[in-house]
């Protein structure tokens, strides 16, 4: 069954410097391990900045595990989202 998630956050800057950052960001940097959910240890396909829909990555994660990153929307300085799929070990179905 697909889960959503939607994440909001208020910053005091402005939007093209908080979307560039957003955007711009090293998946690896990002997701760190916590508890039994594993790390981004590696990052195929597509670098960062997101900047078209349909840009695809890798991620291997730190259980030997992967998933598929895909971005599914993109509008400059507005929003971006991604779906995660393809999940390999314990997140598998």
């Amino acid at each position: 069954m697909p889960v959503q998630i939607s994440i909001s956050q208020s910053v005091a800057a402005d939007a093209e410097n908080v979307f560039r950052a957003a955007t711009e960001i090293d998946a690896r940097e990002l997701i760190r391990q916590h508890g039994p959910l594993p790390s981004i240890m590696d990052v195929a396909g597509h670098d960062a900045p997101w900047s078209e829909v349909g840009q695809i990555r890798m991620h291997t994660l730190s259980d030997k595990s992967s998933v598929r990153e895909k971005l599914i929307a993109f509008t400059p300085n507005q929003t971006f989202a991604y779906c995660l799929s393809d999940f390999t070990g314990p997140f598998s179905t």
